[in-house]
């Protein structure tokens, strides 16, 4: 069954009757799921198909949008890819935010050779182990920001001897888990805590924490969880003389939702919207506060992204081939809101780099500050490791 969101969104960015020379991409998200993340999806999307678009084509090309929501659930994911290929004959695949559901669109797009634009799945195996010339990222990966955070780490705090981790169990979390882990080096783990994604315990795990007395916390949570360890654990004094690093929970879906419960001072990965200071991200901030009254999240900037980099890649090479296309966007490079941009031809991911900052209350609002931007370049591993991981690809 095709479930089409977002059906006025749909409607106006779907121009032309089908024909042979119009464009179709299938999206596959995971909205039901994580609202917070495909709810800006679509608005970055529309924003660039219907504000910034002029001819109201990508790349010359009328084009069809079909989206469906898998739930989350990777068989979904891979029955979906294969009837957008084979039953509407889709050039181009998108979306996925988690990593299971983007490794299981991945699996199809290498088999049925269709290129896919995967918005966020963030583990290192999509670009690396499991990685092929038909899988393109356009957010950044787990490994940076959690790289990034473990070189901090290890700086500020790498003479810790006891440490202890809370991270949700699923691809990303034991995959940002890990990198950061093996970057922070020698150092004890008391304990490690994987509660299921949306199924943390906050009494139960803090009293576990307690009671191993680690001298830092290292965390990967969100949502209405993170809020609850929080709540739960800053009365009874779990934060208090440690220093605390949460991967990827500098990004505004997990922080602007805390308000005035944020615990300031903690070393956090994510994307500062607020304080991306080019002029192409500033007229993208304002487009999007205009035309929908709220502040833009990292889905807003994929979604935005993923149509620019479809546009530009249809503009290089005026054919809805999907060899062509693919062809296109390998090492494709075009201008962002966050200014030009490529495809790593190592590994098919954005070159989209990492902000890393502490956790403050400004102004009525949770945000980063002291922020560093550190480019990929200083985090991802080397072309050769890269080259081994993929097989050669």
């Amino acid at each position: 069954m095709r479930y089409l969101l977002f059906l006025f969104s749909i409607l106006m960015i779907s121009p032309a009757l089908a024909s042979n020379d119009k464009l179709v991409v299938g999206e596959i998200t995971n909205l039901s799921i994580e609202p917070i993340v495909w709810k800006p999806f679509a608005k970055g999307r529309d924003l660039y198909l219907n504000y910034h678009n002029d001819d109201k084509k990508l790349g010359g090309f009328e084009y069809e949008i079909i989206t469906l929501d898998d739930k989350g659930d990777p068989a979904q994911s891979s029955r979906m890819a294969e009837e957008l290929i084979h039953r509407d004959g889709v050039h181009i695949l998108a979306g996925s935010a988690f990593s299971h559901t983007g490794l299981a669109i991945s699996a199809v797009a290498k088999k049925e050779k269709t290129p896919f634009l995967a918005t966020w799945a963030s583990a290192d195996d999509f670009v690396w182990a499991k990685g092929h010339p038909h899988a393109f990222r356009i957010l950044p990966g787990i490994y940076t920001g959690a790289k990034a955070l473990g070189k901090i780490a290890k700086d500020q705090h790498g003479d810790l001897p006891n440490w202890a981790s809370v991270g949700f169990s699923f691809e990303d979390g034991r995959s940002g888990m890990k990198t950061y882990k093996e970057t922070l080096g020698d150092v004890n783990w008391v304990s490690e805590h994987w509660p299921k994604l949306k199924g943390l315990d906050a009494g139960v795990t803090i009293n576990a924490v307690q009671a191993e007395n680690p001298d830092a916390l290292a965390l990967f949570l969100f949502g209405p969880d993170l809020a609850k360890f929080i709540r739960q654990g800053r009365p009874r004094g779990l934060f208090n003389d440690k220093p605390i690093y949460g991967i990827e929970m500098g990004y505004g879906l997990t922080l602007e939702p805390l308000g005035e419960d944020i615990v300031e001072g903690w070393y956090v990965s994510g994307y500062p919207w607020y304080a991306v200071d080019n002029p192409e991200h500033k007229a993208f901030v304002k487009a999007y506060q205009e035309a929908y009254g709220e502040n833009p999240n990292v889905g807003a900037l994929g979604g935005y992204i993923t149509y620019q980099a479809i546009d530009a890649a249809l503009e290089k090479v005026k054919s809805l081939d999907s060899d062509n296309i693919n062809q296109a966007l390998t090492g494709l490079k075009f201008n962002t809101p966050l200014g030009e941009l490529y495809f790593r031809t190592q590994d098919n991911a954005l070159s989209i780099g990492t902000w890393v900052g502490r956790t403050a209350y400004i102004d009525g609002h949770a945000r980063m500050t002291d922020i560093q931007y550190i480019p990929i370049e200083q985090t991802a591993p080397s072309d050769e490791w890269i080259k081994q991981q993929r097989g050669g690809h």
